[in-house]
Formats: C-alpha cells, structure tokens, sequence
C-alpha cells in the first residue's frame, strides 16, 4: 500500500484526483443554494401544514355551524317564545348576547323613553330559564348574569331554516313581520 503523498500515487490517480478536486469545489460555491433549497422545501411544507390546519379548523366550524343550526331549530320546535318589534320604529329585536330581553308590555315605554333603560326593574324583563326567538332565526337561553343580577340572552344560536324561523313568525298574530325575499331578510 502507498502512501496518500507519494508522488507515484499522485501520478497514477490523477484523474479521480481532478474530478475529486472539481465536485468539491462545485459542492463549495453551491452551499448557499443547497442551503436556500432545503430551506425552499421546509417553508412549502409548513405552507402546506398551515394549509391543512387552516382546512381542519373550516371543517370543524362548518360542522359546529351545522350543530348550532340544528340545535336552534330544536329549541324552536320545543316552543321558544317569539319576541318581535320594540315599540312603532319600524325596526325589530334581535337577540344580543347579554342583553336583557324587555317584556312586550313594557317595550313599547322602553322604546319611547331610551334614556330610562338603565334602570329597568327586574319585574319589566322576560324571568330567566326562558327561551326566546327573534323574527331572524336567533334563538337564545335567558340566564341570569352574574354581573347584572338580571337574565340575559346567553347561548345565542342562529338557524336559516325558512319553516322553523315562520313557525316563529306564526305565533304573533297582527306583527308586521319581515318578510323572506330571496332567501333572506
């Protein structure tokens, strides 16, 4: 065996040498592009990562809206109590999350007087453990808030399904309700 610097060893390898010499050099000047490749490669694949996260979490929003949809026309159908227009403003109630639901006797006070809903006794207010339904399709347990001392619209759900939200617009008789044009209010 010869030894790695004899020159006869130089001499008789000298072309594996060369070649050996040109693809190290090669492999040096291409760092930086083995290097930004790889890194090419890691960053598609976090982009396609967050791609199928960002599919996931859709999937699971629309079977959510799907569930809350479905559990709106439930409590409709057990018999939620229709709550319709607030005073002569040509406007209707839709049920916000914690906001207190006023009685249909006092509505029509309440919406002539703004200035007096601050203080509005408890006995003026739909009583808690009810559940309410607006002419829109909302649905919403009435619970009493911590905070106010006084029920709330709490665990609001929305359907679109046009024969449980008139089943809602059935129940009042001589309401001016909107109408469904198009599929939509």
């Amino acid at each position: 065996m010869k030894a790695v610097f004899d020159s006869d060893f130089f001499r008789e390898h000298k072309e594996e040498i060369g070649i050996a010499a040109i693809a190290l050099i090669l492999c040096v000047f291409n760092l930086p592009r083995f290097f930004a490749h790889f890194q090419s490669q890691s960053l598609k694949q976090d982009i396609y990562k967050a791609g199928l996260q960002q599919m996931a979490e859709i999937e699971a929003a629309d079977m959510l809206s799907e569930e809350a949809n479905l559990l709106a026309i439930e409590r409709i159908e057990r018999g939620c109590f229709p709550i319709f227009e607030l005073g002569n403003s040509g406007s209707y109630i839709a049920l916000t999350p914690g906001q207190a639901v006023i009685k249909g006797n006092f509505a029509d006070y309440y919406a002539a007087n703004p200035t007096a809903t601050k203080d509005i006794p408890i006995d003026h207010l739909m009583p808690a453990g009810m559940c309410v339904a607006d002419p829109y399709g909302n649905t919403a347990m009435l619970r009493i808030s911590p905070v106010h001392e006084r029920p709330v619209a709490t665990d609001v759900l929305t359907t679109t399904d046009e024969q449980a939200i008139e089943k809602i617009r059935s129940q009042v008789t001589n309401a001016d309700i909107p109408q469904l044009k198009g599929g939509s209010l």
